[in-house]
């Protein structure tokens, strides 16, 4: 050592020299720093590292003994001053690491070994990674060994942290990490461990420590849900049956192997407490009647519904439902928990609704539906009638001229009641399209009038128009049009509308036919179909039955060229047609004959060359087809020829007439059948020559008619004999008139009610005769002989009465009087000690009764003031002096004086206890509820809690059902704060 000293400082001493001299001589390598010894854990970094000079550049080899190393795994730097081992291995470990250093002269220096101790990891066992249930524990870890330590976290859940093989029962799912350190060499390492939690619901029997099963009830104990049971008596199901004073408890597993156990629960059968509704009880509507009996101690009460009660936990409470109600009264014994019912049904004799409807708002000349669907038994009115269709309908149609507030005023027969609407009318705004105007096709004129501000427009159709939303835009349509404008006020949304036609005037079509060939004296059919708004003129005009048809007939004496000029008032077109005539046979029939039955004689006139001839008809001739046949018929008959050119098959005709003299005939006609005071055509039309007599002649219009109108007072026979003729001969014949008499009709007299009230009408039936009333309206039947009748407004009855074919009327009229208002006021509420007044101002003449007289200042005026204690039920009784109609209506004052409240709520949907009532606070508008779980976090919030619109009901903000347990609440009202817990138990 002392030798590589002196080198080192002779060295030194050439280094310091030689910076300012230049020697001839080379430096060797001289190590200045030796690589020094290393400790280190496995795992980590190390390096060794010299420090040498020498000439030139230095060159590095380390070795391990003799063993040069090489840059490879975790060594690097093998050619370097610094050798580095990342990570050190415990292999690695050896006490003769050097390094050689060589110079370019060359010389080369060895330097002095150095050890390198790679002290190796601590084991860590962490034990395998487990699933337990919540609330159990299990051993992590492993034993010790002897000079390492021990650190786990997290350390929650751990009996003790810093030893090997703590007890662990986490709460939730953790991963704990355990470092161990060798205490002699520092070395640590650590490793991963995982313990999975699964959740253990708490296990409970549903009737807590005590089973307090009641009298009557089956002694059954039901543990919560889970997968299997095992009951302290050895039972294995749900349920068991258990036996009185016995004591019971169960371990509940679950599907994932968790085990819960409750804790003792004895069994008590305890006897019911007394339930007594009280009688049956009946009242007005608006009126209250105490229910129940007499309070007994220990014991709590609760009615339902509670509607109607002013308390319902009351032994004996105020009862003024709406409507008739059914209650049912539990007893609960407050000591035991046993429970008893009862019911009592309170009868409510309702007053009518009175729903006049919501704000309206229509435009001028609109009518809008008030009120609201009819109820039977209840009339309406309506004041003011300005605008209604109807002043007694329930549901009117309204269209006053100006915004109008209309009064409805319902009655029953007992009760009245009001309610009001306003209709507010806007103005509609002015539409004019303008006159009428008329275009040929292919123009265009502008329609409407200068727009007005505020307004837009629509026109329809929109076919030939340059803008539909125009107040004036230009028309061209191609058809007469009528367009329509619909002007709407942009403030108000009225719209009104007016229409102008446009009629397009097309260019007429002259159409005069094709050439046509007649014979003289027929006529032919020229021109064509005429169209609407076309005129037509013919010329020449001869022989046409109209010079300005467009499809005349054309008789032209002789062949004629028409000429046709169509005009639509504005434009004309032409055309022409040829009528060649042709000349027409002459025919000759002769004179008229007069012949006796069964003489003949001889008709027409000598044939003419190139002539043929056919008459008809053939009966009663000797030949149809000779110019003078000889002719015998049986009656009176006109005969025909008919005669025919050859050459161009023109015909003519004539006639003649031979007359045969006949026996009159005396046709009176079928019988017939009247009511008395009808009358009846009898006879048949009168024969030319022919007189006729009718006797008797009472009862008829005429006795020498041949179809005299016959009217008699009772049925009766007539005879015709009918005179006249060639052979002057006589005839007659009779006919039966039948008269009926007439039904009794028998309406009854009038009557007069009070709306909603029925009477009786008409009078009893009469067998054979049916029965029909109009108008329908009111009556409980339209064809019985005395219906009931209740109609909502004065009525007059029709009854038409039939007994098989003739029928008789009679009328009564009904008078209907209106029912009071007895109108309440709306029902209040009182948070504490207060006066409300009721009622509406009185009507002159009425009588007003109130009830009950408690807090009021008067019962018999229209407008007491109210001073309750409690909630209370006021019944209002009206009576007009005038009419003897009454009506009765209800208001209910609810005083709200109790600020305390359960600290418990059972939300399983029974009626019971389903929400947190908390009394007082809708006295309180401004109030804000809180409720959090065992943890502090918020589950559920209310602003204005008034138990009807916001209120708990053991569900979180979602709607979503929260588990049964303890959560705790703040309530915050005018600079008060509550606090205090709140349990759900369903």
């Amino acid at each position: 050592m002392k030798s590589r000293l002196l080198r080192i400082i002779v060295s030194v001493i050439i280094l310091l020299v030689s910076r300012n001299i230049s020697f001839a001589h080379t430096l060797p390598v001289v190590i200045i720093t030796e690589p020094a010894n290393q400790t280190v854990c496995a795992g980590s970094p190390v390096s060794f590292s010299v420090t040498a000079t020498g000439t030139g550049v230095l060159t590095y080899q380390w070795r391990k003994g003799t063993v040069n190393l090489i840059d490879t795994g975790s060594i690097s730097g093998a050619n370097t001053a610094i050798l580095t081992f990342n990570p050190a291995r415990v292999p690695d470990s050896a006490y003769d690491y050097n390094v050689v250093v060589t110079d370019l002269s060359p010389s080369s220096e060895t330097s002095t070994n150095a050890s390198l101790t790679v002290n190796p990891l601590p084991v860590v066992l962490t034990g395998p990674s487990d699933t337990i249930c919540y609330g159990d524990t299990i051993l992590i870890g492993n034993a010790p060994v002897a000079g390492n330590t021990y650190q786990w976290t997290p350390n929650s859940g751990l009996s003790a942290y810093n030893i090997s093989n703590p007890k662990a029962s986490p709460d939730d799912t953790t991963t704990y990490t355990l470092t161990v350190t060798n205490s002699v060499t520092g070395c640590s390492n650590s490793g991963l461990l995982l313990i999975i939690v699964k959740p253990v619901p708490s296990a409970y029997i549903t009737a807590g420590d005590t089973a307090n099963f009641c009298v009557g009830t089956p002694l059954i104990l039901t543990a919560s849900n889970g997968a299997s049971f095992s009951w302290s008596n050895g039972s294995t199901t749900k349920s068991i049956p258990v036996v009185v004073g016995a004591v019971y408890s169960v371990g509940v597993t679950y599907l994932d192997g968790c085990t819960d156990y409750t804790g003792p629960t004895i069994v008590v059968v305890n006897p019911l407490p007394t339930a007594n509704a009280g009688p049956a009880k009946g009242i007005c509507r608006g009126d209250s009647t105490s229910i129940g009996t007499a309070r007994t101690a220990q014991v709590t009460y609760n009615w339902l519904p509670a509607t109607g009660l002013n308390y319902d936990t009351a032994a004996q409470p105020n009862a003024s439902p709406a409507i008739t109600t059914v209650y049912t009264l539990t007893v609960t014994d407050t000591i035991k928990g046993c429970k008893n019912t009862d019911t009592v049904t309170v009868s409510v004799y309702p007053k009518p609704a009175a729903n006049a409807g919501t704000y309206k708002v229509i435009c001028k000349g609109d009518s809008v539906s008030i009120g609201a669907p009819a109820i039977g038994g209840v009339t309406y009115a309506w004041l003011p009638v300005t605008g209604l269709n109807s002043s007694t309908s329930s549901q009117p149609n309204a269209s006053p001229e100006v915004t109008t507030t209309y009064t409805l005023t319902t009655a029953n027969g007992t009760c009245t009641n009001s309610d009001t609407v306003t209709v507010k009318v806007n103005p509609l705004p002015i539409a004019n399209a303008g006159p009428d105007k008329t275009i040929c096709m292919g123009d265009s004129t502008i329609i409407g009038t200068p727009a007005i501000a505020g307004n837009t427009y629509s026109w329809s159709p929109i076919a030939g128009l340059n803008s539909s939303v125009d107040a004036q835009p230009h028309a061209s349509p191609v058809v007469p049009t009528k367009y329509i404008l619909t002007v709407t006020n942009t403030a108000f949304s009225c719209t009104n509308a007016d229409t102008v036609m446009v009629n397009v005037v097309p260019q007429p079509v002259a159409n005069a036919g094709t050439y046509k060939v007649i014979c003289k004296g027929d006529s032919a059919v020229i021109g064509a179909p005429a169209v609407n708004g076309v005129s037509y003129s013919w010329l020449p005009t001869g022989g046409l039955n109209s010079a300005t048809a467009s499809q005349p007939n054309a008789s032209p004496a002789g062949t004629t060229t028409y000429t046709l000029t169509a005009t639509n008032g504005i434009c004309s077109n032409t055309d022409t047609v040829t009528v060649k005539v042709n000349p027409l046979p002459i025919a000759n029939a002769g004179p008229d004959k007069n012949i006796c039955m069964g003489d003949s004689t001889s008709i027409g006139t000598p044939a003419l060359p190139g002539n043929t001839y056919s008459w008809s008809p053939a009966a009663g001739l000797n030949s149809s087809t000779d110019a003078q046949p000889n002719a015998s018929p049986s009656v009176p008959t006109t005969y025909i020829v008919t005669v025919t050119n050859t050459a161009f098959s023109c015909t003519n005709t004539d006639t003649v007439f031979v007359n045969v003299a006949p026996a009159p005939i005396a046709n009176t006609g079928p019988n017939k059948s009247i009511c008395i005071g009808d009358s009846t055509s009898i006879g048949a039309p009168a024969v030319a020559g022919i007189t006729y007599a009718w006797l008797p002649a009472a009862g008829l219009s005429s006795a020498t008619s041949s179809q005299p109108n016959a009217s008699p007072a009772g049925s009766i026979t007539y005879t015709l004999t009918v005179t006249g003729g060639i052979c002057n001969t006589i005839g007659t014949g009779t006919v039966l008139v039948t008269v009926n008499n007439l039904p009794i009709a028998n309406a009854g007299p009038d009557r007069v009610i009070c709306k909603g009230d029925t009477t009786t009408i008409g009078t009893p039936a009469l067998a054979g005769f049916t029965y029909s009333w109009s108008p329908a309206n009111g009556l409980n039947s339209v064809n019985d002989a005395q219906p009931n009748a209740s109609p909502a407004l004065s009525t007059s009855y029709i009854v038409m009465v039939t007994n098989g074919g003739c029928s008789n009327t009679d009328t009564v009229m009904v008078t209907v009087n209106p029912l009071p208002a007895a109108n309440t006021g709306t029902g209040q509420f009182l948070c504490g000690a207060g006066d409300i007044v009721l009622g509406a101002p009185a009507v002159i003449g009425d009588i007003y009764v109130w009830s009950p007289a408690t807090g009021l200042n008067s019962t018999t005026i229209a407008q007491p003031t109210a001073t309750p204690g409690a909630t209370i039920l006021y019944s209002l009784y009206e009576k007009d002096t005038t009419t003897g109609c009454f009506m009765t209506n209800q208001v209910q004052i609810i005083v709200e004086t109790n600020n305390e409240f359960y600290t418990g709520i059972s939300p399983n949907g029974d009626g019971v206890n389903d929400w947190w009532n908390i009394p007082m606070l809708n006295c309180y508008p401004s109030n804000t509820v809180l409720i959090t779980n065992r943890w502090g976090s918020e589950v559920w919030n209310g602003t204005n809690y008034d138990n009807v619109n916001v209120r708990w009901a053991g569900q979180d903000m979602n709607g979503t059902d929260l588990a049964d347990g303890t959560y705790y609440y703040i309530i915050r009202y005018n600079n008060t704060e509550k606090r205090g817990w709140v349990f759900i138990k369903r």
